[in-house]
């Protein structure tokens, strides 16, 4: 391996007030560690010089790329400029609180050179991630609470948050530029599942932040949000004409539940 690159991209977030940031330590727990923080809103100076201050021991990334470019965009360029076939890239969100346990069992995962390593992503007392899925429809699964090692790729969903890949998976993947922020992790992991058996779950628990649980329904925010997984899933579950007809259902079904939660 030879770099081990944390990607966290950042919103709408002052940078001393990001979990991700807060919960690193201040050195790195292995030498060929990086930071590359993306933020897709403005950064002003003083947060350049917390940032520069609180991490000078790793090798810091720092792209402010002037407008908000959505995840998939900015893991296109993170992978094409930053991820050869011999690193490994972990993906995390602002608000996700990380505890120390999950370097150690991330590296050790890694010297395995397992393709996709996965945490329990949880919001309160909740497990959000990994979960499964049926058809186009991704449901939290409880069981998969007392899961680690080796688990099956089939049907499995993921956040992106936590979530670690091997460069070389990596290195054939390139996101669909008709998804913007939701549904990326969804598209991963179908790609994923169809290259590989499995994945291996790490014990280490995540605490996440779920920004959206606290929209109110008749928001424009909300909506907007809505109608964009609802977009996204015509191009996660397009491979088959029984796979496109149900994901219309999906669709439909989808668009008329939040006519009516918005009405």
């Amino acid at each position: 391996m030879r770099y081990h690159t944390i990607l966290i991209v950042s919103y709408h977030c002052q940078l001393w007030h990001s979990a991700a940031l807060q919960s690193l330590a201040p050195e790195p727990p292995y030498p060929n560690q990086r930071l590359l923080l993306w933020s897709n809103s403005t950064v002003t100076a003083e947060e350049r010089a917390w940032l520069q201050h609180h991490f000078a021991a790793y090798s810091l990334i720092h792209i402010v790329p002037g407008k908000n470019w959505g995840l998939a965009a900015a893991y296109n360029h993170v992978i094409a400029n930053y991820i050869t076939p011999e690193d490994y890239l972990t993906l995390l969100d602002q608000d996700t609180l990380i505890p120390q346990s999950y370097w150690h069992e991330m590296n050790e995962a890694m010297q395995q050179q397992w393709p996709l390593i996965l945490p329990q992503l949880w919001s309160s007392n909740r497990l959000m991630s990994p979960g499964r899925r049926w058809g186009a429809r991704g449901y939290h699964s409880q069981s998969m609470a007392n899961a680690v090692g080796v688990v099956s790729s089939r049907r499995l969903v993921a956040m992106n948050s936590g979530m670690t890949l091997s460069g070389r998976f990596l290195s054939s993947l390139c996101y669909p530029d008709a998804l913007f922020v939701y549904g990326t992790d969804s598209w991963l992991m179908r790609q994923y599942e169809s290259r590989y058996p499995s994945v291996w779950l790490l014990q280490s628990r995540l605490q996440h932040n779920l920004a959206e649980a606290q929209l109110s329904y008749r928001s424009d925010v909300y909506r907007a949000k809505q109608l964009e997984m609802i977009q996204a899933l015509g191009v996660i579950y397009n491979h088959t004409r029984f796979e496109r007809f149900l994901t219309r259902c999906y669709q439909q079904w989808y668009r008329l539940r939040l006519w009516w939660r918005c009405r």
